[in-house]
């Protein structure tokens, strides 16, 4: 919430399309940064079979 008086004041139709498009790359720039800084997922380990199958 603005302060009341910052609430009343008209800011026009181009600092609105401003307003609006730097909200836009603020969220995009999160989303890039939440991605990046996310940690890789480690590859599951495999079970190793030590006992080999018996030939007949």
């Amino acid at each position: 919430m603005l302060p009341l008086p910052l609430a009343a004041v008209e800011i026009g139709p181009l600092g609105e399309q401003l307003a609006a498009a730097g909200g836009l790359v603020i969220t995009a720039a999160a989303a890039l940064w939440a991605a990046w800084t996310r940690p890789a997922q480690q590859p599951a380990p495999v079970p190793v079979r030590r006992d080999p199958p018996r030939r007949r």
